[in-house]
């Protein structure tokens, strides 16, 4: 493999992993201030009132969580409903712009057989 053919592969593999990272507002992230592994879900309650339709399983209109693990436990977290559209464009966000650790292991796997390559035909 020729030194052009590596540097083309390095810096193809490197603007793949700068496009995940940008943001289109280009200032801070919106997920900064979520936990790391969280999810937004839906959930209909009773209100407890003896003559309401929630008794006779008609439940109150969906209240959004966010959900998490800490320390072993989980956590949650209300969202107002005006909120929620914002999160999950930030968890969207987050999910497309943070992707899996196995993912990151093999881009990194990668850049490191190119290195080995550039130093072998270096020295050659």
């Amino acid at each position: 493999m020729s030194r052009s053919e590596i540097s083309q592969r390095l810096s193809s593999r490197v603007n793949r992993v700068d496009t995940r990272c940008e943001t289109s507002a280009g200032g801070p992230l919106p997920f900064a201030g979520l936990p790391q592994a969280c999810s937004l879900q839906p959930e209909w309650r009773r209100c407890g009132k003896p003559n309401c339709r929630c008794v006779r399983g008609l439940l109150h209109s969906p209240y959004w969580y966010l959900r998490w693990r800490e320390c072993g436990r989980q956590r949650r977290q209300y969202v107002p409903r005006e909120r929620v559209d914002a999160m999950q464009v930030a968890l969207e966000q987050r999910r497309r712009l943070r992707p899996p650790a196995w993912a990151l292991r093999q881009t990194l796997a990668e850049l490191r057989h190119l290195e080995k390559e550039i130093h072998d035909a270096r020295h050659d």
